[in-house]
């Protein structure tokens, strides 16, 4: 079974040395641990030693815990070597071969063997410190395996050997492989761990990049580097398809290609023009290529983000960011409880007129909810009590007419329909009126009683402004009105946020430090991430608020109006609604990211980004329009032009039936503009960043942006 490593993890406070490391070691086999300075190769190797305690995971060897075995099965050459520089050599294997547990005469009849294997014999009685660096770390060795280890850990075994005493090292390693040795050793030498190594781990930063047979290594990246020797020059071969990039190697040119199924058609090439090929060798790229390329990719993931946690945590850090983001909530809260507040502070008086038409003599007393209603029997016409209200005398007046023998209907009219109390009133004396019917007819008991409280009576409530009817307006306009608030204001927001960040780091000229430092696609990416993520944070603690405030406020507002009409509007509407936000929010993003790399100074950033303002003005007004007539040419025209559409495209689908097809269209083309305009970006961004135009020229910055960026596409 051997060593097997599962879940492994070492933690020195706040930093993690180790994470989740995974490795099996066989009988027999050898497994290079591979990995920059810092990686977690010597705090692996200290741990399987026992000299560190794992803050989790096992260690196990033949299925028991590592730490519970005899150390003799342990065979330890450290980075830093550590002898008795005033012994003799042999007295210095004897020593550590009798720590062992071994015998003296078992020691003394393999020593002369061991130290002619590695050239020492004729310094057997010589004291170790007058042996040449390489030699004292041979006899290192020869002490870590004299008592033939189950189990040889080898940190950094090449170091400071010449090639020879390398290569002596090498047949001995594999004599022990071949004695059935495991042996687990690190090396910054690739070729080394190549020749010797069925399996590896690479290490980066404490993360395991891989973990595995050098065999299956290779065969995920393939065949991806060609030998070739022949008379064809170098810039000729750049040119072939599927070429990344050509190098002189050894005599011989070694040619990178993007795909294995490359290889064929290039070879064609080279033979159809009746060259000479002495050597034409598609091979897998060496283990030192590939701990490049893992390490790099890695690279550029990290510098990602650094980037993005770096403006993320400085954006929501600001006091900017949470005074406005306070200030909103509070906003929110105070909506909630305003109307009672007002209400209770006012305690204003409102009466109320019966118009009695139904064919009830005698009505019952009228009671209200509130002490400030007045509800009272009225003995005029309606043209009258109409008059009444127009003119502020009374708030409005309740109609009763018969809708059969045994209920009544109410008609309540006034200015002001939107105070919740009075309608529960005017509800409630018209339920007890039918109730009263019911029992009368039917002579129910008490337990029908109950069941009747249950049920709705019929009120209509007509405005005398039709312009402010809320018994007639659309539920889904709460939803429309507040997206396109929230697609104004966010995006005005944000896309100058990340144009003022570019640009205020060109001004400084600290960007060019930068993009010496990292790719300028990882810095624009990073940049873009992080404000739509700040962007995507404030709008989540806003929309935490509100649901807090639905869920809790008492507020009758808010508990029968509001709550009642955003139950209404349909869940695929939400769903729209965050899609066309996003949308436009990377749109005008990433085009105002494009304007911001373009300046020169932060001073010109409101300039170059007055025409996103323009469009997300335009935008704002087609999508104002489309509320009052939503089947206008120009509306459907426009919910298909990129950065228009996300918000007109969001109005004609909340107030009328759109084909999902043309949903499907405008979402599509945004997201062809989105990406085309990213692509765009990355490519004009090394170009954009290193332009700096002293007069302000938006024509001028760009002709200097794409020859920068076409020489650097060459």
């Amino acid at each position: 079974m051997g060593l097997r490593i599962s879940n492994l993890r070492k933690e020195f406070g706040d930093f993690t040395a180790l994470n989740q490391l995974n490795l099996e070691l066989g009988q027999g086999e050898i497994l290079g641990l591979i990995g920059q300075n810092g990686a977690g190769k010597t705090t692996a190797f200290r741990m399987i030693l026992g000299l560190l305690s794992e803050t989790s995971g096992t260690i196990t060897w033949n299925g028991e815990p590592l730490k519970r075995l005899d150390k003799d099965i342990i065979g330890y050459l450290p980075e830093e070597r550590g002898l008795n520089q005033k012994i003799t050599v042999q007295e210095q294997i004897i020593f550590f071969g009798e720590l062992h547990g071994m015998k003296k005469t078992d020691i003394k009849a393999r020593l002369d063997d061991i130290l002619e294997e590695f050239g020492l014999l004729e310094k057997k009685k010589e004291k170790v410190g007058n042996l040449s660096k390489g030699n004292q770390q041979k006899i290192q060795l020869i002490v870590s395996i004299i008592h033939k280890p189950a189990l040889l850990i080898l940190d950094e075994p090449f170091s400071g050997l010449d090639p020879v005493n390398a290569e002596i090292l090498k047949k001995a390693i594999l004599r022990l492989k071949e004695e059935g040795t495991s042996i687990i050793f690190s090396s910054h030498q690739m070729a080394n761990v190549e020749d010797l190594c069925e399996k590896v781990c690479l290490l980066k930063s404490g993360e395991t990049l891989f973990s595995g047979s050098i065999s299956d290594l290779k065969k995920t990246y393939g065949k991806k580097i060609i030998y070739l020797k022949t008379d064809k020059k170098d810039t000729d071969i750049a040119q072939l398809d599927g070429v990344e990039s050509v190098a002189l190697h050894k005599e011989e040119y070694k040619i990178k290609i993007k795909e294995e199924a490359n290889a064929k058609p290039i070879f064609q090439d080279i033979l159809g023009q009746q060259l000479f090929i002495e050597k034409f060798s598609l091979e897998y790229p060496t283990l030192e290529e590939i701990f490049k390329e893992k390490n790099r990719r890695m690279s550029h993931m990290k510098k990602f983000s650094v980037i993005f946690k770096q403006l993320y945590l400085e954006k929501v850090k600001s006091k900017s960011f949470m005074v406005i983001t306070a200030l909103f909530v509070l906003t929110i809260v105070a909506g909630s409880i305003l109307p009672n507040i007002v209400r209770d502070i006012t305690k204003e008086d409102i009466t109320i007129k019966v118009l009695n038409q139904s064919s009830i003599s005698e009505l019952p007393p009228i009671s209200a909810i509130n002490s400030n209603i007045h509800i009272s029997a009225s003995t005029s016409e309606e043209a009258e009590l109409k008059k009444e209200v127009e003119q502020d005398e009374i708030n409005g007046y309740l109609i009763l007419k018969n809708q059969n023998a045994k209920q009544v209907t109410g008609e309540y009219i006034s200015t002001n329909l939107s105070n919740v109390a009075v309608n529960d009133s005017l509800n409630a004396y018209i339920q007890s009126i039918n109730q009263g019917l019911l029992i009368a007819a039917a002579n129910l008991s008490a337990t029908d009683l109950e069941q009747m409280a249950a049920t709705d009576s019929a009120l209509k409530l007509v405005n005398l402004n039709e312009a402010n009817d809320l018994a007639s307006s659309d539920h889904a306009f709460i939803l429309i009105y507040g997206l396109i608030f929230l697609i104004y204001i966010f995006v005005l927001l944000y896309m100058n946020m990340i144009a003022t960040e570019i640009s205020k780091e060109k001004d400084s000229r600290i960007l060019e430090v930068i993009i010496s430092s990292t790719h300028p696609v990882e810095h624009f990416l990073g940049k873009l991430c992080a404000v739509i993520a700040v962007a995507l944070t404030q709008l989540s603690v806003f929309l935490v608020g509100l649901l807090l405030t639905l869920s809790f406020s008492k507020a009758d507002f808010i508990q029968n109006t509001v709550k009642e009409q955003l139950s209404l509007i349909p869940t695929s509407l939400y769903v729209y609604a965050g899609v066309f936000f996003l949308l436009a929010l990377i749109g005008f993003s990433v085009v105002a990211a494009l304007l911001g790399s373009l300046t020169s100074k932060v001073e010109e950033v409101g300039q170059y980004t007055m025409p996103l303002v323009m469009i997300l003005l335009v935008a704002f007004v087609v999508a104002v329009l489309g509320i009052s007539n939503p089947d206008l040419l120009i509306i459907k025209i426009m919910s298909y032009i990129p950065l228009i559409s996300p918000v007109v495209m969001f109005v004609r689908v909340g107030l009328t039936s759109v084909p999902g097809w043309e949903i499907v269209a405008s979402i599509l083309i945004q997201c062809a503009f989105n990406g085309v305009v990213i692509l765009a970006t990355i490519y004009f961004y090394r170009g954009t960043v290193l332009t700096y135009s002293t007069k302000g020229s938006f024509i001028q910055s760009f002709k200097q942006a794409w020859g920068l960026a076409k020489y650097d596409a060459n």
